[in-house]
């Protein structure tokens, strides 16, 4: 049986997902500032599926990369925090 993540996020989620994210915006599928209520947040999500079906040993920050990296944003380290520095990032890319 084959689970459409989509169908029902949070209650789809991994374990540590749900414990990370408690906030009902995580998981709104209206809400346009969250990750499953935008397009673009849908469309990554969808890929991220599709993506680990064929790369099970490989880390997701690699599909996280070129994903940025094709909507044309600059890669930062990924514990990056200083808001300063990631606005720079963008200016600079």
């Amino acid at each position: 049986m084959t689970i459409n993540f989509f169908s029902d996020p949070k209650n789809n989620a991994h374990a540590k997902a749900k414990s990370l994210m408690q906030e009902d915006f995580f998981w709104s599928p209206i809400d346009e500032a969250g990750p499953f209520g935008s397009d673009s947040g849908a469309d990554a999500a969808e890929g991220f599926n599709r993506w680990r079906k064929h790369n099970q040993n490989l880390s997701p920050i690699k599909y996280l990369n070129d994903l940025l990296i094709n909507w044309g944003m600059p890669l930062l380290d990924w514990n990056e925090l200083d808001e300063r520095n990631i606005y720079l990032a963008r200016l600079i890319s």
